[in-house]
């Protein structure tokens, strides 16, 4: 059920920094998706490097999911925002940070497991897996859909392999290339190196020609078999990451990354996701742009949200024990209300005893039998 939309404080900073500046926090229990929608803008000239992060986090500051970034970078005239929250952050589910069973270079992750190493790991491999890319068809289609150039970028795409030169590979729809003709088909661009300055090109820019687009390295993977030697450091109480020095060079030039399968009887204590706290919280967070001279501005923000909504039934013939349901006519909680009480006071002793049983999080209604009268949980 859609909420009032939240709002949000105007951002002006020219904090030179590319690390995420706190904007928001918002309770996620009980939330179904969330949108942002704004007006905003850079310093209208060089770079564009602003951008918006969500994550979440516990309130003690334990994160559940990373900072992700969720807009392209800000435009250097001001612009209507408007930006999807990512589905997973909604699902009730975080990533079990207990497991690690894949790390990449340079990212400081450890390889985590529970167990004895011999009898847990099937398989350690360390390399360069095949294709390592994001999808960034959406961003594809909203940047086409502007009219604005489509180029291999860090800065519109993110980074999936810090330190590598990237491509960009757009894929057409079928129908696109049933009905293309072959002088149209003669003029396209379909994929472009980060650095060469070429840009994508279809017929009319038409985002509704792209069935995908992927940004990063794209490759046969070179591998080799690391096991003993990962069952050898995590049994002596070693860190396990990424590293040249303890595995070698196994793919000269390409980014390298460990991953790790399980054994059948350890998959069955494994459990990648675990149930989001009670207390974790969405969190937003802008980022300026280091290099001097960047700033961002953000303002008319709005978070829209949408609550779980759960519909009770609530019978008043004995105000000494008023019966709370569920639809399936299933007893949720007993209370009772003076007979002189007001409608006013008597609606909050309800919210208060569902709220008691359902936690602040859950949004519900409570329909008053034999009435049209409603109690809200906001």
């Amino acid at each position: 059920m859609a909420q009032q939309p939240i709002k949000l404080p105007d951002v002006s900073s020219r904090e030179q920094t590319h690390a995420v500046q706190p904007w928001h926090s918002e309770a996620i229990g009980g939330l179904t998706s969330a949108r942002l929608t704004a007006r905003w803008k850079d310093q209208g000239w060089g770079n564009q490097k602003g951008r918006v992060h969500a994550r979440v986090a516990t309130a003690d500051g334990k994160v559940l999911h990373k900072w992700r970034r969720i807009t392209g970078a800000a435009p250097h005239q001001e612009t209507d925002l408007e930006a999807a929250l990512p589905e997973e952050f909604f699902s009730g589910q975080a990533p079990n940070h207990v497991w690690c069973l894949a790390s990449r270079e340079n990212s400081g992750q450890e390889i985590k497991l529970q167990g004895d190493p011999a009898k847990v790991i099937a398989t350690a491999q360390y390399g360069s897996f095949a294709d390592r890319y994001a999808d960034v068809t959406d961003i594809v289609k909203r940047e086409l859909a502007a009219g604005n150039p489509v180029q291999a970028s860090n800065d519109l795409f993110g980074d999936p392999c810090p330190g590598f030169q990237k491509r960009l590979e757009l894929t057409l729809s079928q129908v696109a290339m049933a009905t293309l003709t072959e002088e149209q088909r003669e003029g396209m661009c379909l994929s472009c190196t980060e650095g060469d300055g070429a840009s994508l090109l279809i017929p009319g820019n038409d985002p509704d020609l792209v069935a995908e687009a992927k940004y990063g390295l794209f490759g046969e993977s070179e591998l080799v078999d690391v096991r003993e030697i990962v069952i050898r450091e995590l049994s002596a109480g070693r860190p396990v990451k990424p590293s040249k020095e303890l595995f070698g060079d196994a793919a000269p030039g390409k980014p390298q990354e460990i991953r790790v399968t399980l054994t059948a009887e350890a998959e069955h204590e494994y459990f990648p996701t675990i149930s989001m706290p009670d207390d974790a919280r969405l969190e937003l967070g802008y980022e300026v742009g280091g290099g001097g001279g960047h700033s961002l501005t953000i303002t008319v923000a709005d978070l829209h949200i949408k609550k779980i909504m759960k519909v009770l039934t609530a019978d008043l013939t004995n105000p000494a024990a008023v019966v709370i349901t569920t639809m399936a006519g299933e007893e949720l909680t007993k209370l009772s209300v003076g007979e002189q009480d007001s409608e006013e006071a008597r609606d909050e002793k309800i919210r208060e005893a569902v709220r008691a049983i359902l936690g602040d999080a859950v949004g519900f209604a409570v329909l008053i039998a034999g009435s049209n009268h409603v109690v809200k949980s906001s």
